[in-house]
């Protein structure tokens, strides 16, 4: 174990940080869409390495605290390292050739860290990593997950499904920031359905609820934000009644 001075990156004078992982893909690989630093691993192949030796550590987190704090609005990741102090993750940083992400600040990518995980990269033994399946499905991120989400919604929800005159099917789109705010409610309908005011009305108290009430699991690797999905569907309560 050994102390690295962290102030400029992680906000603390040291920190005992004894190893790190290293996951990398092509700088330059294009992906169908960007790679955000929370799923990377599931949506791009990578190698990856452990490390433990102090002085490439050191060298690494020396590159971090000189980067200059970046205004980009978008991420797409071919780097990400978790530093390790005792077994456990303390943080992580997600890299794209332009900027770097750690505790939900951006920063530019400098060439000199760029550099140095090429070299890192060349000299040590970086595996594909052995995966069970090419994807892993997201969890979302709401307390206790899905099944919480749709039962708040049901209760919040109840006056205005009484109004709902056929069955109807929704796909709710929520972007989300690393705090766990929404920042934007798009929803979408099957095509054909004439909205009355019932429809209306459940679209705006929907939007209203996932933009003031809801509040998602933070995450500072979510940057510049998460999209989320929830499929709704509203059976024509008054037919049962």
């Amino acid at each position: 174990m050994f102390l690295v001075a962290l102030s400029k990156v992680y906000g603390v004078e040291h920190l005992k940080i004894d190893s790190i992982v290293i996951k990398t893909a092509a700088w330059h690989i294009t992906t169908p869409s960007n790679v955000s630093c929370s799923n990377f691993e599931n949506d791009i192949s990578y190698k990856e390495c452990c490390i433990s030796d102090s002085v490439i550590i050191s060298k690494i987190v020396r590159e971090l605290s000189r980067l200059e704090l970046s205004n980009g609005k978008t991420l797409d990741v071919r780097c990400k390292i978790y530093f390790y102090s005792q077994g456990e993750i303390f943080t992580s940083a997600c890299i794209d050739p332009n900027n770097v992400l750690y505790d939900g600040l951006l920063y530019k990518t400098s060439s000199s860290l760029k550099k140095t995980i090429n070299r890192i990269e060349q000299k040590s033994k970086f595996k594909m990593p052995i995966r069970l399946s090419s994807y892993t499905k997201k969890e979302i991120p709401f307390t206790n997950g899905r099944d919480s989400l749709y039962n708040y919604l049901a209760s919040a929800l109840e006056d205005v499904v009484d109004t709902i005159e056929r069955p109807v099917k929704l796909m709710v789109i929520c972007q989300i920031d690393g705090k766990g705010n929404t920042t934007k409610v798009t929803i979408k309908e099957k095509k054909g359905i004439v909205l009355n005011s019932g429809y209306l009305e459940l679209f705006s108290r929907l939007k209203e609820i996932f933009m003031k009430d809801i509040k998602w699991t933070p995450d500072k690797e979510r940057y510049p934000f998460d999209v989320v999905t929830i499929p709704m569907f509203f059976p024509n309560t008054k037919a049962t009644k």
